[in-house]
């Protein structure tokens, strides 16, 4: 019984931690992408111009045809790590959805 308990503790316990991973957005417009090591960077400018870009770090296979000039929205981890440089670097990209204009 003490074992099941446990069980169920643990379980309850996880869940509520994986809950916290809450996917955060950037919609805009792609305006420059470059190739490195790791993968590509792609700077992201959102509605309120260059105040508003955003660069994140993709893997291969997660640019499936992304151009400069196509309209994207951006989901990553709200709480990866993000660098406070100019533009911003947004990392723990999980997704990329190319809207139609």
């Amino acid at each position: 019984m003490t074992k099941i308990l446990m069980v169920l503790l643990l379980s309850l316990l996880l869940v509520a931690c994986g809950a916290d991973n809450q996917l955060a957005s950037h919609t805009g417009d792609v305006v420059d992408l470059i190739e490195e090591e790791q993968g590509i960077r792609i700077f992201v400018e959102g509605p309120g111009g260059l105040e508003d870009t955003i660069a994140f770090l993709i893997g291969h296979e997660l640019n499936d045809g992304i151009k400069i000039g196509d309209n994207i929205t951006v989901y990553y981890d709200s709480d990866a790590l993000r660098e406070e440089s100019l533009p911003p670097n947004q990392s723990g990209v999980e997704k990329i959805e190319v809207n139609s204009n």
